[in-house]
């Protein structure tokens, strides 16, 4: 059961690496046609799969690791060999932690950044205010009539949308 368990580990750790070493690559600044900036967010990689399978293979491997302790199936060796990789492990994890959350924001990071926040808060007024600008353009020609036409069809398209989102709900439901 050692060999089989060494190798496991051994495995386990290389990929672990390998995913530790992917996110550390996407958190470098990239060079952009203007700006410097970064191709994924923070939240990205936080969030990313190469996060989740560290940490679902590190749950796995101690879970497994516990089992052979309380079943006697694994030596000393072995167990001291899990537990340095597992110590160097953590402090790699630490460090990616602080890279990602300290990083320096670039120009075009904060400009993205405020697009977003933008775009988000025009998503959560526009049902609100959509009503009162088709009232307003209503009946009015020239200019003013294409706009109202366009907010006409934009109102038209979200109503489509909230009511088969409603409809999706309410039939997985019953």
């Amino acid at each position: 059961m050692n060999e089989k368990a060494h190798g496991y580990l051994s495995a386990a750790f290389k990929r672990i690496n390998k995913d530790i070493d992917q996110l550390f690559g996407k958190n470098e600044e990239m060079e952009g046609w203007i700006f410097m900036s970064h191709k994924y967010s923070v939240n990205d990689l936080m969030n990313s799969r190469e996060y989740d399978d560290i940490y679902s293979i590190v749950e796995k491997m101690a879970s497994d690791v516990e089992n052979w302790r309380v079943n006697n199936q694994m030596n000393h060796s072995t167990m001291r060999v899990y537990n340095v990789n597992r110590e160097l492990l953590a402090n790699r994890m630490k460090r990616l932690d602080d890279a990602i959350k300290n990083r320096k924001e670039t120009l075009w990071d904060s400009i993205r950044e405020f697009f977003n926040k933008l775009w988000n808060e025009i998503m959560k007024i526009l049902p609100v205010i959509l009503p009162k600008l088709l009232k307003y353009f209503d009946g009015k020609t020239g200019f003013l009539g294409g706009v109202g036409e366009k907010l006409l069809a934009l109102n038209n398209k979200m109503d489509k949308a909230l009511i088969s989102e409603k409809n999706k709900f309410i039939s997985e439901d019953d």
